[in-house]
């Protein structure tokens, strides 16, 4: 048992669970941005189902660093590389990790076949009923082709911070699903608190942009904290999620954040709390890029 604390693991590039996501989008769209016939149509599962497309055990992790040697020997779980139209996720109680490969994309793609389209980076030529609606889906996958890694980063520190913590993961999952909270519900228990700004969601988010910053070491100073945020799709779906709630929670959660990146000397000198204007020129950015594709 060790005692709860928010902490930076030492969790290092998960290169084997980078290759096997990596070797199935490449499966699905090549390097040129042609994609595969056969496998989007093999792909197209029902949207209630979901298809484990890989299989990989922590104990192939546990070499990598003391924090995943420790996880493993204290909860060993299973990462599951998966087609589905769920979010990538940690669940304690099935002692599973799943990165989804999501399955609107791979619908869109179809769609796009369908009409003509061979290349990802030629979507933008077509137009047909919907076109709109199926070009978030290929910007869904670009964004998922362009950020597994942060989202396996993501999700294997909540493993971490399970296993060294004597499961109070899992033990908040039992408690909730044992009285049938609701998400918001769920939120009460903690003074009112947005789950995304719970400190197991905070350290998750932590790690996420500390790989940012491994990215970036030679202008991470120049570096501000709506760059960060932008970066990555979980970091502006929390954003968007908060700000619906209110000014408040939104600028809540940067505070959080720039605290606890203080605080684990991950601050850059461009970092500081953003004002209105600022976190408005944000959600607009945002509500932009869901507006339209963006390949690159």
């Amino acid at each position: 048992m060790y005692i709860l604390q928010e902490k930076l693991f030492d969790i290092p590039t998960i290169n084997l669970v980078q290759k096997e996501v990596y070797s199935i989008l490449s499966s699905i769209v090549d390097k040129n941005g042609n994609i595969n016939k056969k496998t989007v149509e093999r792909y197209c599962i029902p949207y209630s189902e979901e298809k484990v497309l890989k299989t990989i055990h922590s104990s192939k992790l546990k070499k990598l660093s003391n924090d995943l040697f420790i996880a493993n020997k204290e909860k060993p779980i299973k990462i599951n590389i998966t087609l589905s139209a769920n979010t990538n996720t940690y669940f304690p109680t099935k002692k599973e990790i799943r990165i989804s490969i999501p399955l609107p994309a791979i619908y869109a793609l179809n769609t796009y076949i369908k009409n003509g389209c061979s290349n990802i980076f030629e979507v933008n030529k077509f137009h047909f009923r919907n076109s709109r609606k199926w070009k978030k889906g290929i910007t869904q996958f670009k964004d998922f082709a362009n950020e597994y890694e942060n989202a396996i980063i993501h999700e294997v520190s909540h493993w971490v911070d399970d296993a060294l913590h004597n499961s109070f993961f899992e033990k908040l999952k039992v408690f909730a699903d044992q009285i049938r909270l609701s998400k918001e519900e769920f939120d009460l228990l903690y003074a009112n608190t947005p789950m995304d700004s719970m400190f197991f969601e905070i350290n998750a988010q932590i790690h996420v942009i500390e790989n940012l910053r491994k990215k970036n070491i030679g202008k991470w100073d120049s570096i501000t904290m709506e760059d960060a945020i932008l970066s990555h799709s979980g970091l502006r779906a929390v954003f968007s999620s908060l700000y619906k709630s209110g000014f408040f929670l939104v600028n809540q959660w940067i505070q959080i954040l720039l605290k606890r990146l203080s605080r684990e000397g991950l601050l850059s000198a461009s970092m500081q709390t953003l004002n209105q204007y600022e976190i408005q020129r944000m959600l607009k950015y945002i509500t932009i890029r869901e507006e339209r594709t963006i390949i690159v």
